[in-house]
């Protein structure tokens, strides 16, 4: 073989490895930052959720004292039935939605889109509380033979559940928006 077709091959070579090299690099480097900003996200999702469970733990202490007095105090009772019909979870639910979207409603947008933030600050929180009143009326003004007690603890945990998304939401995007300032 000649020598100089020799010498073009390895050049040719040699930049086709050196192009793979360059890609695979780059391809690397993205799937590393990719990698670090998953993990800070879910450590961002993981400080909301903490952030939610504490909150649910103190909105609802009043229910914990009860609770533990219950199982200290053999003449009293926890009754789940009355827990539920109270409506306690539901005034819970009602005052986190609230407190977040005022705060971030007034204070500071979260979301550049006008929709968004519409939607996340007005439609979602007048949906829950909305959802809030009914099942509590239906709980006041039903005689309580005609409450459904398994209907309304689905509701309440439904309100709950969506509760929990949005403030873990919320948090997220407020802890994300802090930590890039």
């Amino acid at each position: 073989m000649d020598t100089g077709a020799w010498e073009q091959k390895k050049q040719i070579w040699g930049r086709v490895k050196m192009g793979l090299d360059k890609w695979t690099m780059e391809f690397f480097n993205r799937v590393k930052e990719s990698v670090n900003v998953t993990k800070k996200n879910l450590s961002l999702i993981g400080k909301s959720g903490i952030w939610f469970v504490l909150t649910l733990f103190v909105g609802l202490y009043q229910t914990w004292i009860k609770f533990i007095t219950t199982l200290v105090d053999k003449e009293t009772s926890f009754l789940f039935d009355t827990f539920i019909t109270d409506g306690v979870l539901l005034f819970f639910c009602m005052v986190l939605i609230s407190s977040l979207t005022i705060d971030y409603h007034f204070f500071r947008k979260t979301f550049h889109s006008e929709l968004v933030n519409n939607t996340v600050f007005l439609f979602v929180p007048l949906f829950v509380c909305i959802c809030c009143v009914v099942v509590f009326c239906a709980c006041y003004y039903l005689p309580e033979s005609r409450i459904d007690i398994y209907a309304v603890t689905i509701g309440e945990l439904i309100i709950l559940l969506l509760t929990a998304i949005y403030a873990v939401m919320i948090k997220f995007f407020s802890l994300k928006k802090d930590l890039n300032k």
